[in-house]
């Protein structure tokens, strides 16, 4: 598949675990949230591991692809969402980040945990899920993708953003 991008130590393993014991007590619950995982949304005020994180992406997908700067709007990364999957939970369908109400051009998962399993792309490509490693791809439906379920029934936590077109006027 064309335009994944893997950075792997993105993170520490120090900073993952940093990220988890600050972040779940945040959690708002999923509140109807059908996708199977609870969720709280992070500020990057102050959020010095976020704001290198950030720039670690951008720079490593424009790097890797540069024609990313070639759209008509300007673009950028969106506030992260610190997700915590119960065991036995995982986002189960596969599903596109295009969304009609968002101009969402990217996606970017965050593994702050290992498991035996990862995110499946409609294709058959499986990306594992290891600690402190970014996934980045485009939001399009040529990236379909679903999570698997963990054999060993931990949980799971991720960091996930996107990268949306912003007006720039």
């Amino acid at each position: 598949m064309n335009n994944i991008c893997i950075i792997d130590n993105a993170l520490s393993i120090k900073e993952c675990d940093f990220l988890i014991e600050n972040l779940k007590n945040n959690i708002q619950g999923s509140s109807g949230n059908p996708h199977n995982y609870n969720y709280c949304d992070i500020s990057y005020d102050g959020n010095n591991v976020l704001q290198n994180l950030t720039k670690l992406i951008i720079g490593e997908y424009t790097k890797l692809y540069p024609e990313i700067n070639l759209t008509y709007n300007k673009w950028e990364l969106q506030n992260f969402k610190f997700k915590e999957f119960i065991p036995g939970n995982y986002y189960n369908k596969f599903h596109s980040e295009q969304a009609f109400n968002e101009p969402r051009i990217l996606s970017i998962l965050v593994y702050l945990s290992n498991h035996k399993c990862g995110t499946e792309f409609y294709n058959g490509k499986v990306i594992q899920s290891v600690k402190g490693r970014a996934l980045i791809f485009p939001a399009f439906w040529t990236h379909t993708h679903k999570g698997q379920p963990c054999p060993e029934n931990k949980y799971r936590y991720i960091l996930s953003a996107y990268v949306n077109l912003i007006d720039d006027k």
